[in-house]
């Protein structure tokens, strides 16, 4: 007999490439998962911290809508010289705006599994071999030595720029044949660690409190509010943070 495991205590396979795959999951699952695999302790394991679930096919979306929002901004066309590749489907995003193409990123993020090296293979696929290439690296990344590889693998010379300073510093610490194990990190609703949430997530404790707010209690007034926190720890709050 199958035992079935409940969604929020699986374990999964958000991002995977050819030598090296990121594992996602509660931290004490993983913890097990790595104790039980013979695979996995021989192997260069990094455990990291996490904000939450990401490339979860598995579980519900969230609200994509609400995310994004309604700013003006994001009724602009982008230019038709512009290509934005999808971490999943390895095509270029089409959408008619930039709302568009940021519900389509997110769902990526949020929903889909990724394959990093089938990404820079679909973007160089772009590139014309017979012009000079620039690749302007903005902020820090992990996956530039992966791209590296994979140009050198395709034999395609592209001139690499990036003004961080901490971005030779981060390529130095990436180890190709790493499988990371990522966890999370943070002060949650009704636990002070992230065992103790993930420990009250699988009693299904329920967290949600009514409260009304008033001036002795912070500086702006909220009616009838649903929160998640705790508001001992909160301190002084300014008005407009919520």
């Amino acid at each position: 007999m199958v035992q079935r495991i409940p969604q929020h205590r699986q374990a999964y396979i958000g991002i995977q490439a050819t030598s090296w795959a990121t594992v996602f999951g509660p931290p004490s699952v993983l913890r097990k998962l790595v104790a039980s695999s013979t695979a996995l302790r021989n192997s260069n394991v990094v455990m990291l911290p996490a904000l939450g679930p990401a490339h979860a096919p598995h579980l519900r979306s969230p609200d994509l809508e609400y995310m994004i929002g309604k700013a003006r901004f994001l009724e602009k066309r982008v230019k038709s010289n512009y290509q934005l590749i999808s971490g999943s489907t390895n095509r270029p995003m089409v959408g008619p705006n930039l709302k568009q193409l940021l519900q389509h990123i997110l769902e990526d993020i949020f929903q889909h599994t990724a394959n990093p090296e089938r990404v820079f293979e679909a973007g160089i696929s772009f590139l014309n071999r017979e012009q000079d290439t620039s690749l302007f690296v903005l902020g820090n990344t992990s996956y530039l030595p992966s791209f590296k590889r994979t140009l050198q693998k395709k034999r395609v010379k592209v001139a690499i720029k990036s003004n961080s300073s901490t971005q030779e510093r981060l390529e130095n610490h990436v180890v190709s044949e790493s499988v990371a194990i990522v966890g999370m990190s943070g002060r949650f609703p009704g636990s002070d660690t992230v065992g103790e949430l993930w420990a009250s997530i699988m009693e299904r404790k329920e967290f949600h409190k009514k409260v009304r707010f008033t001036r002795s209690k912070a500086t702006c007034s909220l009616v009838d509010g649903y929160l998640l926190i705790n508001l001992d720890s909160l301190g002084s709050i300014r008005r407009g943070q919520f």
